[in-house]
């Protein structure tokens, strides 16, 4: 690994890992553990970002996953601790510099969405509902998605959203938070069946 913190302006922050990778962010809360015997204080898990906050010497700290950012550890500059806060990290980011994650094989994990659209009349109709739908779904939750079966079919439609990743409860976690937004936002048409299934 290569660690590198920043001094940001409200706080510190050492880069651990540059992918959002949910079995690397687990491999590295555990070394913290073993390593460091740091006490957690709270852990916070949303469909694309984790904040696992974690006291160590009297002083908290985050560990922190986001897509398009990675995995690190950070301190809020709110306190007096500072010059200590910014020690603990370059020691973490010390022992992290020769340790590396124990990674598993690439799973793709995929959600299938039947949909139903009653009002339209031709498939030039059908696309002019479905683009904005794919194209909200791919800027939103960063997922690959297509339309896949049905082409032919003026009131119907299915599309596949795709993720891949090593960590299967997080793929389960992050299409399932897809299906509720579509069931929940979508408003051209009904949601009539969706499921997720993960290739290991």
């Amino acid at each position: 690994m290569n660690p590198k913190i920043y001094d940001e302006e409200k706080r510190f922050y050492l880069e651990l890992f540059r992918d959002s990778d949910g079995t690397v962010f687990r491999s590295i809360a555990k070394e913290l553990e073993s390593r460091f015997n740091i006490e957690w204080k709270d852990k916070i898990d949303g469909w694309d970002q984790r904040y696992w906050d974690f006291e160590f010497k009297g002083i908290t700290f985050t560990l922190h996953l986001e897509h398009y950012i990675g995995i690190g550890v950070y301190f809020n500059k709110t306190s007096s601790n500072s010059k200590n806060a910014l020690q603990i990290l370059e020691d973490i980011s010390d022992h992290f510099r020769l340790w590396t994650p124990n990674l598993t094989s690439t799973m793709l994990a995929t959600l299938t969405i039947h949909l139903h659209l009653p009002a339209c009349a031709s498939l030039k109709q059908k696309r002019g509902r479905i683009k904005p739908l794919i194209s909200r779904l791919h800027r939103e939750f960063n997922v690959s998605v297509a339309e896949m079966d049905l082409q032919d079919k003026w009131d119907e439609a299915v599309i596949v959203c795709a993720m891949v990743g090593n960590d299967a409860a997080f793929l389960q976690s992050a299409l399932g938070n897809v299906a509720k937004w579509v069931e929940a936002n979508w408003s051209d048409g009904d949601v009539w069946e969706s499921s997720i299934q993960v290739n290991r």
